[in-house]
């Protein structure tokens, strides 16, 4: 019913179908992909964020899993509300530990806020989640941890990275700039 009064041009009649049809069947992606589409269709991108995070609370397992990920992705790209994402990614990490965009946003977060130890953690698990990407990806990472390890004060670990990131890009500088650092 709410595709066709979308068809028809009108947008609050399809909205509340989209609803009610979520609301009848919770488990069925289509209500509420349709819904957040005309959501974001008419620019509403907090309403549509709110949908998939209220859609994600009463969910579990991969429906879940997959909310929280709209929802985060909306309010890190559409809201740039950094705040939301964050609290989204972090719903999400538990549901599936292993989640590479979690993990990388949360990660930078912690950076960007000096929170060297939760930073190394986050990276080291994103490390063990990447671990089949790209060389020049596992460089870029390898010196992520290895500046979160040097900044939190384990200087042999972030030897260790930085050994890594430069074994993995041998053309790259900071590597061996960052071992000389350290070795004085």
């Amino acid at each position: 019913a709410g595709g066709l009064w979308e068809d028809a041009g009108k947008m609050q009649r399809a909205e509340a179908a989209y609803r009610n049809a979520y609301a009848a069947v919770p488990q069925d992606e289509a209500p509420l992909e349709a819904l957040a589409n005309l959501l974001l269709a008419e620019g509403r991108w907090e309403d549509a964020a709110r949908v998939w995070r209220d859609a994600a609370e009463y969910s579990s397992g991969s429906l879940a899993i997959g909310r929280w990920r709209r929802a985060a992705v909306l309010a890190s790209t559409r809201l740039s509300d950094a705040e939301l994402a964050a609290r989204c990614f972090g719903r999400l990490l538990p549901l599936d530990p292993g989640d590479p965009q979690a993990l990388a946003f949360l990660a930078e977060r912690a950076r960007a806020a000096g929170q060297w130890p939760k930073a190394r953690e986050l990276l080291e698990r994103l490390a063990d989640s990447l671990a089949d990407a790209s060389q020049e990806e596992r460089a870029s990472l390898a010196m992520r941890r290895a500046e979160a390890c040097e900044r939190g004060g384990d200087l042999p670990a972030a030897d260790e990275r930085w050994k890594l990131a430069s074994s993995l890009d041998p053309a790259a500088r900071e590597p061996w700039k960052a071992q000389k650092r350290i070795a004085l």
